[in-house]
């Protein structure tokens, strides 16, 4: 009877787990499309860097988006274009087709986090993980305006550049606060090398992401550390005790090189401000609260509320894992909001009220948010009864789409792809005609750098077209910026209100 039981529990686990890639791929292939637009997709996607933090370019230590995104890029050109003979499509399904993956493995993460530390039954833990996962789609839900979502980024090559990183910051916090350290350290009687070749190249490819994800897994480092060693002990044992945490010393020795290696490049150098810190503060404050604006203010209370039940909860239990586990998470939270205080004051100030640059936040909040719920479920166990209508009620705000979702970079799916389409077509018809020259109109923006499609990005257009095989010399690309062709390309007209179905 047990052992049906297990094996029962275990396909609903595989459902909730298969559930989640495939509503997150249709997501971002049909709800939300996710398709190369912009002068940085373009770029990225075909041009790829060496695997290793460089010293004085643009994006010194940007090492996994960097070498990730053009290595989808392949996989779509190579892989799927074949089948699919779309290349558009190709690139947008590769692309979605990773990210689909590596959320899903962070709500893995986050269910066995939860068995973890709560000891609750698996549907109970499933239950929390859809509760953790339509988060994500709740915090930034407006019931009357396009809204933005917790794994909402900018653009394409924004998804390589936040979300991607910030997974996998994430990924790596539960897997170490979760796992038993034995099966990681180097002095146990027979320790497994592979396994610990394996976790030093996922924190490498981690830290070595993005200076505003990376401070995810850096923070909780630093917090581990000082918890495990607030109490003074014998010397020996702390020395031994600092060899077993070698993975969080690595860490934050990579995020401290990150941070070297970001200061003196090109991109630090491109982006100081010197309005004077309390000032620039300030300035950081006032976007913080731009973002709070894009909240979903009742979902923001109960986070709120959840996370205050479980520091209540924690300090009643300090002695024990879970209280263990929330007392760093907080602290790392607070560590991550001061950093990115300070990091703000120089870099652009905008980047505070962006969702996909504060993901770091996001995630971190929310999962403060569901140790509080699960630890009020685990004392009032009659609370359970609400789980199967709270996530209902949950998934119809969350995805009422009257008003749709803030666009990737202004510009919705059939935009960017009919330009797309008629960007590569004009490029790969005269290239295949044997011209060495091609002038290729793009819409005209109000910028001054043409921004989305820049002059430069035709340089980046021919080097991707090149690395994916459609054409076969690196054809002469001129851009041509033509307002006329903005009538063509973009939506015409103004839309008409909605209607509330239940409107006074």
């Amino acid at each position: 009877m047990l052992f049906f039981r297990a094996k029962k529990d275990s396909i609903i686990n595989i459902i909730v787990q298969l559930s989640i890639f495939i509503f997150t791929f249709i997501f971002f292939t049909k709800i939300f499309p996710l398709i190369p637009y912009d002068g940085d997709d373009w770029y990225f996607l075909g041009a790829m860097r060496n695997p290793y933090p460089m010293w004085g370019v643009f994006n010194p230590s940007k090492v996994l988006p960097e070498t990730l995104e053009p290595l989808v890029g392949y996989f779509g050109a190579f892989v799927i274009y074949p089948f699919s003979h779309n290349y558009i499509a190709s690139l947008s399904i590769a692309s979605v087709l990773f990210i689909s993956i590596i959320i899903t493995i962070l709500m893995i993460l986050t269910y066995n986090f939860i068995r973890k530390h709560y000891k609750l039954n698996k549907l109970i833990a499933l239950s929390l993980e859809l509760f953790f996962y339509l988060s994500f789609f709740l915090i930034l839900k407006k019931g009357n305006e396009a809204s933005y979502f917790g794994f909402w980024c900018q653009d394409l090559n924004c998804y390589f550049n936040y979300l991607i990183p910030g997974c996998l910051n994430a990924c790596l916090l539960l897997y170490l606060d979760t796992t038993d350290s034995e099966s990681y350290q180097f002095t146990t009687s027979h320790p497994n090398y592979f396994i610990i070749g394996i976790l030093i190249v996922t924190i490498y490819f981690a830290m070595f992401s993005s200076i505003q994800m990376n401070i995810i897994l850096a923070s909780y480092s630093i917090a581990t550390l000082l918890f495990n060693h607030l109490k003074k002990g014998n010397i020996t044992l702390q020395i031994k005790q600092l060899i077993n945490e070698w993975p969080f010393i690595l860490i934050i020795l990579f995020w401290l090189t990150s941070l070297i290696f970001d200061v003196n490049g090109g991109r630090a150098a491109n982006v100081s401000q010197n309005i004077g810190l309390i000032n620039a503060i300030k300035a950081v404050l006032i976007q913080y609260k731009i973002l709070i604006q894009y909240t979903n203010k009742f979902f923001l209370i109960i986070c709120l509320l959840f996370i205050c039940f479980a520091l209540v909860s924690s300090c009643q239990s300090i002695h024990s894992d879970k209280a263990k586990s929330f007392f760093k998470i907080l602290l790392a939270s607070i560590l991550t909001i001061v950093f990115f205080t300070l990091l703000y004051t120089k870099a652009p100030v905008t980047y505070a009220a962006r969702p996909d640059a504060m993901w770091a936040v996001i995630f971190l909040g929310l999962l403060l948010t569901i140790q509080g719920l699960t630890s009020l479920l685990k004392k009032y166990q009659i609370c359970i009864i609400f789980m199967p209508l709270s996530l209902i009620i949950m998934s119809l705000i969350s995805f009422n789409l009257n008003y749709g979702y803030v666009f990737k970079d202004n510009s919705d799916a059939y935009t960017s792809y009919k330009v797309d389409n008629h960007i590569v077509n004009t490029i790969v018809k005269a290239e295949h005609n044997g011209k060495s020259v091609v002038k290729v109109k793009v819409p005209k923006s109000i910028n001054n750098d043409n921004w989305p499609h820049p002059l430069n990005q035709a340089q980046w257009m021919q080097n991707t077209l090149y690395a994916h095989g459609l054409i076969r010399h690196r054809i002469k690309i001129i851009f041509v910026p033509d307002k006329h062709l903005n009538k063509q390309m973009y939506p015409q007209g103004e839309s008409e209100p909605f209607n509330d179905l239940e409107a006074y």
